[in-house]
């Protein structure tokens, strides 16, 4: 009877376990209606049988000084230590699934900050292309407004210029626009070739992300495993242990009997025994208690001055450590004053030498710009002197017509 009532608590704290609140509940409600037919089966068929024999009889009447329901009382107990054990059980296993369950939201939560600091260096990384392909755009657009104005320029020019120096200027600016043409193909190519590794590198980077997510699942899974298997193990334990408390506890009866009377014998001999064991320890321990107080009182002295001493010397080693800090951050200051120096002379003398290369270069263009000036007026000069003479040759010959023409009307 008590063996199927065990049995029966059993089942039902396992199910409370693996369980909702429902049907914990129901499970609960079963034991109990278990343990109310036993009783009831035991009160109606075994108790008046055990009753009616000579050793019931005996224990009745030792009862009756005292005994009461000893048997039913014994029996609560043992159940109510298994829903004890089944309960303490149970608070473990929800402390070991909210530990789980903690560990999994730090995860999701630690992956979803790194989702979303990927999703922002990706929205980061787009701007910064798109501004680049903007300025790219830009300085493109203002490199053709000043080939355009510079072709502008050539046509202008090229009226007051002469027809070969036109061609030839115009054949230097055609081979610069190649150039710049083929080194904007070339800026292109390398931006190409920049954008197709970061391509390759984001792959890869998601590969590594997929790789390391189902490395966790499997983690996970395995985890999963190795708890299921330490439940299982843990209730093969558990059913070992209760066998175990069993025989135990039987073979402690025995021992506790035995145990008794030997120690009632020996408790009375330990007790004088004792006593003149306390008087003879308590003149031991104060002379002790004293002897033990000077040398405490001595080793705190000797411990008091050793560390003053240590103190001292590492008052000396900081100090020290210190003037070594202070004298290498000073030798660095020196040091990067200087290079900041030499760099900001260095700036500063190749911002003259731009400079003087920029002024040289106005002046040559002012000096060529005034030789044409010059050549154009010279031209101009030559071709009005050229009219100049042809209009006084063609004078001349009509002067010299008009005179022939007058002899021959004389003659």
């Amino acid at each position: 009877m008590f063996a199927f009532l065990v049995l029966a608590v059993m089942v039902a704290g396992v199910a409370v376990l693996y369980s909702n609140d429902e049907y914990r509940e129901k499970s609960l409600q079963f034991v109990d209606i278990v343990k109310r037919s036993v009783v009831e089966q035991y009160e109606q068929n075994i108790k008046p049988l055990i009753d009616n024999s000579p050793k019931q009889q005996k224990q009745d009447e030792k009862n009756s000084r005292g005994g009461g329901k000893e048997t039913f009382d014994e029996d609560d107990r043992e159940q109510k230590e298994v829903k004890r054990k089944l309960e303490l059980e149970k608070k473990k296993k929800e402390e070991e699934k909210r530990k789980q369950d903690e560990a999994k939201k730090k995860k999701a939560e630690e992956k979803r900050k790194q989702e979303e600091k990927q999703k922002e260096d990706e929205e980061r990384k787009r701007k910064e292309q798109e501004k680049r392909k903007q300025e790219e755009d830009k300085k493109r657009k203002e490199e053709l407004r000043k080939q355009e104005e510079a072709k502008k320029r050539l046509e202008e020019e090229k009226i007051k210029k002469g027809r070969e120096k036109q061609e030839e200027e115009k054949k230097q600016i055609e081979e610069e626009n190649r150039k710049q043409e083929e080194e904007r193909k070339r800026k292109e190519e390398e931006k190409r070739q920049q954008e197709e590794r970061k391509r390759k590198e984001e792959e890869k980077r998601k590969q590594e992300e997929e790789k390391k997510k189902k490395e966790e699942l499997k983690k996970q899974e395995e985890e999963k495993k190795r708890l299921e298997e330490e439940r299982r193990k843990q209730e093969e334990e558990k059913k070992l242990r209760e066998q175990e408390k069993k025989r135990l506890e039987e073979e402690k009866r025995k021992q506790d009997e035995e145990r008794k009377r030997k120690e009632e014998q020996e408790k009375k001999r330990l007790e004088e025994d004792k006593r003149k064991q306390e008087e003879e320890q308590r003149k031991k321990e104060e002379e002790k208690k004293k002897k033990d107080e000077l040398r405490k009182q001595e080793e705190e002295k000797k411990r008091l001055d050793e560390e003053k001493r240590k103190q001292e010397e590492e008052k000396k080693l900081r100090e020290q450590e210190k003037k070594r800090l202070d004298e290498e951050k000073r030798k660095q200051d020196e040091e990067r004053k200087r290079k900041e120096e030499q760099e900001k002379k260095r700036l500063e003398e190749d911002k003259r030498k731009q400079e003087e290369e920029q002024r040289r270069k106005e002046e040559e263009k002012k000096k060529k710009d005034e030789e044409n000036r010059k050549q154009e007026e010279d031209r101009i000069r030559k071709e009005q002197e050229k009219k100049r003479l042809e209009e006084e040759k063609r004078k001349h010959e009509e002067e010299r017509k008009r005179k022939g023409g007058r002899k021959e009307k004389e003659r």
